[in-house]
């Protein structure tokens, strides 16, 4: 479906002068006669209020993402200052993130503290993650090895919907329709019988790419249960599934065919006494993927292999509150990975982990100081100390004016295929002398509003020194991952919000990135970080339930000169429309998203262009 020129100007010129992201900080304009209830991160293993965090934390909330031009959680980050997204195929593939500059397999993806990160490439699946049944989105930018462990990049924890508290089922059906051919439905019900809440969803999903041979099946589902046996204890659990059917092509004279499925979940008790919360949890993730290239011409099948990683763990969490002014926070992780390959390994790989970790947060009149530490033995990569120590300073003269700095000792470990790959036909040889990425890194910000009525801003300095840093060379014909005396990634982000009036609200941020190799004195050409980048959003709603949203984004890759088609500004809109008691009990929200608006020709790689403007629309029923 093409869309005139003038329709696209006139879209663009309305949302420039009419609209305005509600964006918060979760991002919503604070009422002044009404304080907004403390936004809780998890970014010390509890939850805290994020102005009493020295980590540069950022939130999106369920009413964030409804905000959104946004199928998936990959295209939800886009629109998220510090974070960079970079697409390898149609709707549903999987996609490479970057925080601040970082490598994608440096950032730690979970669900409800779930990791979603393989040791086929270290990396995490973000498309299999549905975005209906997210509650909040925890993004930690910049390492949090002392809380986490492996994430020398940032953590990004996808914490889910709670369960229902009615008698009475209530829940939502929603059915959309967009170009390539593009169908998805999907239901979610909540409620609560007797002692056992529960919330269930489930999506289906069809589409195909904007090239010849593309198409996108994909089947999601997520259920929680929640079990109270009294006041103070509670048994919950819930249980994931996602699966998809991915065909792209045809791009370099071949078609790639890569289903993949996870099914992921988790058991936890959880005793709460108010002053002290003790959970202990068992959680698991199965991933598989089926990896097959075709000749575009002859259909004749050129490669294929099929790759499974298992992931356990058991998790103790106890959190103490000796006193409004000091929180403790102690726990115990024990985690094993299997790795098993037909093509890639001769015998199955294994590695386990175990890490005790603390963090106290002690509050001192303006001050806020958390020290934290955590200890990793690594089956494969030895022990890992990785202490920490930030501080908050609360600013008496300026309202809600805040300075954090933060200095730790953070680790990264390399997936076991870069250890243990044995096929020579991917030109990839092993190295099982790669040794863990080390960094110290340093956070310095300050946020708060301005002189301006409904004018805030941040600004957020890092630097991080990685000894060991991994990256690939080329010799003799094949890649090979190696270790690099040290690489040295530094950056800064910048952001403003604009509260005009409660229906009218923009912001703009911007981030800048330098990674470098001290050995080579070269800046790393990784196509999958961003040497710049910069974010705008603008909304305005109206009094009966009309709200439309503007969301940009520009980035200028690490990639070679030449290689990318990038420094083009991407333009999306999403609007909606809420009709209240459309029927009995009954409400209605109609949506339209239209993707850039602008037909930017753009890339981040070449084999992976975007598929210029195209529209979807849909109605969601809630009842």
């Amino acid at each position: 479906m093409k869309i005139p020129r003038r329709s696209f100007f006139g879209v663009l010129v309305f949302a420039f002068v009419f609209c305005g992201v509600d964006r918060s900080w979760s991002d919503q304009p604070e009422d002044a006669n009404n304080e907004l209830e403390p936004i809780l991160v998890s970014a010390s293993r509890s939850e805290i209020p994020s102005s009493h965090i020295a980590d540069q934390v950022q939130v999106f909330t369920a009413e964030d993402l409804q905000n959104l031009p946004a199928q998936n959680l990959a295209e939800a980050l886009t629109y998220m200052p510090g974070v960079d997204i970079q697409n390898s195929g149609p709707l549903g593939q999987a996609t490479s993130v970057s925080i601040h500059g970082s490598d994608s397999r440096q950032v730690l993806v979970m669900v409800d503290g779930i990791p979603f990160n393989t040791q086929l490439s270290g990396q995490a699946n973000l498309s299999s993650i549905p975005i209906e049944d997210i509650q909040q989105i925890d993004v930690i930018k910049g390492g949090s090895s002392s809380a986490w462990g492996s994430s020398l990049g940032g953590v990004i924890n996808v914490i889910t919907k709670p369960v229902g508290t009615t008698g009475k089922p209530q829940g939502t059906l929603t059915t959309g329709f967009g170009q390539f051919a593009t169908t998805k439905n999907s239901l979610d019900l909540d409620g609560k019988i007797g002692n056992l809440g529960y919330s269930s969803f489930g999506s289906f999903l069809h589409a195909d790419g904007n090239l010849a041979d593309s198409r996108t099946e994909e089947i999601k589902n997520f259920t929680k249960l929640k079990y109270d046996f009294n006041q103070t204890t509670s048994l919950n659990a819930s249980f994931g599934y996602s699966g998809a059917q991915l065909q792209y092509g045809p791009t370099s004279g071949s078609i790639y065919n890569q289903p993949y499925i996870s099914r992921y979940g988790q058991a936890q008790l959880k005793v709460d006494k108010n002053e002290n919360v003790f959970t202990a949890a068992y959680k698991y993730n199965d991933q598989g993927i089926k990896t097959s290239i075709y000749d575009s011409t002859s259909r004749d099948l050129i490669f294929s292999t099929v790759s499974r990683d298992f992931y356990q763990g058991l998790s103790l969490n106890d959190v103490y509150e000796f006193s409004n002014d000091h929180v403790l926070t102690t726990g115990l992780d024990s985690d094993w990975h299997v790795l098993k390959s037909n093509t890639y390994l001769t015998k199955a790989a294994g590695i386990n982990t175990r890490a005790p970790y603390a963090n106290f947060l002690w509050r001192l009149e303006d001050w806020d100081f958390i020290p934290g530490a955590r200890y990793d033995f690594n089956s494969h990569f030895g022990s890992q100390l990785s202490p920490s120590f930030g501080a908050v300073y609360h600013v008496p003269i300026w309202q809600d004016g805040l300075i954090r700095a933060k200095v730790g000792r953070d680790f990264n470990a390399p997936p076991l295929l870069w250890l243990y790959n044995s096929d020579p036909s991917f030109l990839v040889a092993p190295n099982p002398n790669l040794k863990a990425e080390r960094a110290t890194s340093y956070e310095l910000g300050a946020e708060g509003p301005f002189i301006v009525h409904g004018l805030k801003g941040s600004l957020n300095l890092y630097r991080s020194d990685v000894s060991n840093a991994i990256a690939v060379v080329f010799n003799n014909g094949l890649f090979q991952s190696q270790n690099f005396r040290k690489f040295v990634r530094q950056g800064a982000e910048a952001r403003l919000d604009y509260a005009m009036n409660k229906q009218w609200s923009i912001f703009t941020a911007a981030d800048f990135n330098d990674v470098r190799n001290v050995q080579t004195k070269k800046i790393v050409r990784d196509a999958g970080i961003a040497r710049e980048s910069f974010k705008w959003g603008s909304s305005y709603s109206w009094a009966y339930g009309f709200k439309v949203s503007l969301e940009g984004y520009y980035n200028r890759w690490s990639s070679s000169p030449g290689q990318a088609n990038d420094r083009k500004p991407i333009f999306d809109v999403h609007l909606t429309e809420n009709i209240r008691n459309v029927f009995r009990n009954m409400d209605m929200e109609i949506f339209f998203n239209l993707y850039n608006i602008n037909n930017s020709k753009y890339w981040s790689s070449p084999t992976y262009p975007s598929p210029g403007r195209y529209v979807e629309g849909g109605v969601a029923v809630s009842f």
